[in-house]
């Protein structure tokens, strides 16, 4: 399965797609270790988009991005022991072990998303709305009805639509229907 990534180009304005192969030779010598894991990652100034076209794979996008959020904050924070910062970046590399793997990941998600919610006040507006949905369990009653609806049309017409589309693009149909196109 390739996945293709969208490299936009500043200074020259224009859009390319390449595989994953091209664009990792191509990023190579600026791509850098995740220390936590061995996975790679990309310097932040390089502007990546990656096309996001199924569920698991735009929310895996979300969950990445909450992660450096925390790596990058989480150690500054003096009101929790330093041990409860480690365990909180410790159940994101237990995440990202169950998402390679295949097994259930919400128990561990939906832990990751209460921790950050009650120990973690800074943090908590900037953790994206569709994290809270996609965990489930505890992390619904951070939402309201109206979103909880929404959620659950975008879920229904999702699997509607990858029915007949194996390419439905879930980011897509987000926005369509939480008004954003």
């Amino acid at each position: 399965m390739s996945t293709d990534y969208t490299i936009k180009d500043s200074s020259v304005k224009a859009i390319s797609s390449y595989s994953s192969n091209q664009l990792n030779s191509l990023l190579k010598p600026i791509i850098l270790p995740r220390a936590r894991s061995g996975i790679h990652h990309v310097f932040k100034s390089i502007e990546i988009g990656v096309t996001v076209t199924t569920r698991l794979a735009y929310h895996q996008q979300l969950n990445d991005a909450l992660y450096e959020l925390c790596a990058q904050t989480v150690p500054l924070q003096n009101t929790n022991i330093k041990e409860s910062n480690e365990e909180l970046l410790s159940l994101f590399s237990a995440l990202e072990l169950c998402f390679a793997n295949g097994d259930d990941y919400t128990p561990i998600g939906q832990q990751i998303i209460t921790r950050i919610v009650s120990h973690y006040p800074a943090i908590t507006p900037q953790v994206h709305r569709d994290l809270f949905w996609f965990y489930g369990g505890d992390c619904l009653h951070f939402l309201s009805d109206d979103e909880i609806q929404k959620y659950q049309t975008l879920e229904e017409r999702y699997y509607d639509l990858s029915k007949t589309d194996s390419d439905a693009c879930y980011r897509n149909l987000r926005a369509q229907i939480f008004n954003m196109h």
